[in-house]
């Protein structure tokens, strides 16, 4: 009688799971396409920057084949100064964009990442915390 009674259990326990953990998980989104700069965080020192919301016309474009360019430039988050096309290559799998090319500077690695709001997030190489947000434009 116990055997039946633990067999009902772990019968009860088996169907009851369910496979589907990513039913409620919104859809991955992809990087490749254009991204638009909505607010950047430039912390004073003290740990308490905020994104801050900005109106701007820089765009990132990721393209399938691992390159990404820039109507601003990639070696810093200024956009203050004129509009200067710039381009770089990126990857996936570490999160990193390199751009070979920056004026009177050595070539730049930049981290990167989707946030949990669906946001991309661009770490710039900074001595205190700074960053920029992305939306993805459809």
């Amino acid at each position: 009688m116990k055997n039946l009674l633990l067999l009902l259990v772990l019968a009860a326990l088996f169907i009851s799971c369910n496979n589907d953990d990513n039913s409620s998980t919104p859809e991955e989104v992809s990087l490749v396409g254009n991204w638009k700069l909505i607010e950047y965080l430039a912390d004073p020192g003290d740990g308490s920057g905020e994104y801050i919301a900005i109106t701007s016309d820089k765009t990132l474009t990721f393209s399938a084949n691992g390159e990404i360019t820039s109507n601003y430039s990639l070696c810093n988050m200024l956009v203050i100064t004129e509009p200067e096309a710039s381009s770089g290559t990126y990857s996936t799998v570490t999160g990193v964009i390199d751009v070979p090319e920056c004026a009177n500077a050595a070539p730049l690695t930049i981290n990167f990442e989707i946030s949990n709001e669906r946001n991309l997030i661009i770490y710039h190489p900074c001595i205190e915390a700074c960053s920029e947000k992305y939306i993805k434009q459809e």
